[in-house]
């Protein structure tokens, strides 16, 4: 069948372009040197100049032959209606395209949200893009640096970025790494289209721009803030962790008039000393206290306020509470965005509805609370926020909300011993400070709290292995409690102000397995 030469050219070049987008690792030079030298204007169908590159591209000649395309005719009608509206871009456009609709918009945009380093990156790459290559024809330049083509750039011409951030834009499609022939060097280039990039990036500069989703929440609402650390205070915090363990010397100053409760006192400092995330692994550690009335609850999770915190009821809160309020054309934001990068008591967690429950997921887990309302959609709050909550019946609690938290710890009514043990201390010590109060504990939990544990490589290989035998001994695993081993780690770890040490993963994993086993009682229980 006969058909204008502009369409035959045209719908090569669109299946040329599928061939692609189907085929990542398609090298895309060789491709383009099969088709360099024919005069694609010169064949009447598609077709006839498929056949006469199969040589040359056996592997786009094999992708052709198996779309078994029997009817040519619905296929250059297709054509036509594409190329009259101007749907489809050209492969010799770009280097590798990516449509819009696919991935890289979305991608450019969901990276820069989880990690606002890579905003700034990737202007630095667009930039360089710029520079690299040659307007028009949009592949790379000759060069004169190995005799070859030059391919983009290398990881020390981005200001700022680490190798562990090039290797996550080259899983998530952003970039592409190439090996150089003559040369032990890895140069990249841009996966994506520029222009979208570009879009993508205008998009998120317009979202920080917006007061009440960015500027407004850059730094906790109150956390601490109220800690002034001096340096007699700082020499007298490093005397005692010369002679002390951070964890077991503060643990009783977490609601210090509440005698006992060990292990829920520890939870509770190990959520308090942890941090925002970083390079999206989360590092904040959330507690659940779960247990019956007048068990302590309450008064434990209060701490979160004294040291600055929010504070949230499920008998009068809501999801809106939680997160947001949009309903009067201005966003108001609930608990959890206002004290982001700081912590949050929710108290009566198993009150909250289903719904108004499930505020917590993407907060606990990602940082970020996505915003689908009117004028507002596309916006994400920052919500890295320490969840310090309570709850009388755990199955009144979603699943997935409690697998969120790091810690669920049982509380139990007092036994007459304890309670015997809880009056003299009251008495002897009504009206009267104790020993470590809440400012002293602030005090030191500001400072720590600045310092950032290295984990050494010889504790990652070690790691490794306490992992796996953990792995192989345990009735379940989950990846939530792996995670969780790592991050209360270094908050022992921050809590002594040093490096990760393998005795606190080993730590780590012995008070987890504590608080599981709490946990696991409580989930036997009938309903």
């Amino acid at each position: 069948m006969a058909c204008g030469k502009g369409l035959a050219v045209h719908t090569v070049k669109r299946w040329i372009t599928e061939f692609v987008r189907e085929n990542p690792d398609v090298d895309v030079d060789a491709l383009r040197d099969a088709f360099a030298d024919l005069d694609l204007g010169s064949y009447e169908t598609p077709t006839d100049a498929i056949e006469d590159v199969k040589e040359r591209a056996p592997d786009f000649y094999g992708w052709f032959k198996r779309r078994d395309i029997k009817d040519e005719t619905a296929e250059l009608e297709r054509g036509q209606e594409e190329y009259e509206h101007g749907k489809v871009e050209e492969l010799m456009e770009t280097h590798h395209e990516v449509d819009e609709k696919d991935r890289s918009f979305d991608t450019v945009v969901e990276l820069c949200r989880k990690n606002p380093d890579y905003y700034s990156f990737l202007w630095q790459i667009l930039d360089i893009e710029d520079k690299v290559r040659v307007d028009g024809d949009g592949f790379w330049k000759d060069g004169d640096g190995f005799g070859k083509k030059v391919y983009g750039w290398q990881l020390d011409d981005i200001e700022g970025m680490t190798g562990g951030h090039l290797s996550h834009l080259c899983q998530k499609g952003v970039v592409h790494k190439r090996e150089k022939v003559s040369s032990n060097k890895n140069k990249y280039y841009l996966l994506t289209d520029a222009e979208i990039t570009r879009k993508a990036l205008t998009r998120i500069g317009e979202i920080k721009e917006n007061e009440q989703s960015f500027e407004l929440l850059s730094k906790a609402r109150g956390f601490l803030s109220n800690m002034e650390v001096t340096d007699e205070d700082i020499e007298r915090f490093e005397e005692i962790l010369e002679e002390n363990d951070g964890l077991e010397y503060w643990f009783d100053a977490v609601a210090p008039k509440i005698v006992g409760m060990k292990l829920h006192k520890k939870g509770i400092l190990m959520a308090l000393a942890s941090t925002e995330d970083k390079y999206e692994d989360k590092n904040r550690v959330h507690v659940l206290l779960v247990g019956e009335p007048e068990t302590g609850k309450s008064k434990l999770a209060w701490t979160v306020v004294s040291l600055g915190g929010g504070w949230t009821s499920g008998t009068r809160a809501s999801k809106v509470g939680l997160t947001f309020d949009a309903s009067q054309g201005e966003l108001t934001l609930g608990a959890l965005c206002v004290n982001h990068k700081g912590c949050c008591g929710v108290n009566e967690l198993d009150k909250f509805s289903g719904e108004d429950m499930a505020g917590l997921l993407d907060s606990m887990e990602e940082g970020v609370i996505p915003v689908a309302v009117g004028k507002f959609i596309g916006h994400m709050l920052p919500a890295e926020t320490i969840v310090i909550a309570s709850a009388n019946d755990i199955f009144r609690i979603k699943p997935e909300v409690v697998s969120r938290f790091d810690f669920v710890i049982k509380t139990d009514l007092l036994t007459r011993s304890h309670a015997k043990t809880m009056a003299r201390d009251m008495i002897e010590n009504w009206d009267l400070p104790k020993a470590k109060q809440t400012e002293d504990l602030g005090k030191f939990l500001k400072w720590v709290r600045e310092f950032d544990p290295q984990i050494p490589q010889s504790v990652r290989d070690k790691g490794k292995q306490l992992l796996e035998t953990y792995i192989e001994y345990a009735g379940e695993v989950r990846p939530r409690r792996l995670q969780s081993i790592i991050r209360v780690a270094k908050s022992l770890a921050r809590l002594n102000r040093r490096d990760v040490a393998m005795a606190d993963m080993e730590r780590s994993l012995k008070l987890i397995n504590q608080a599981n086993e709490m946990r696991d009682e409580l989930l036997r229980k009938e309903r």
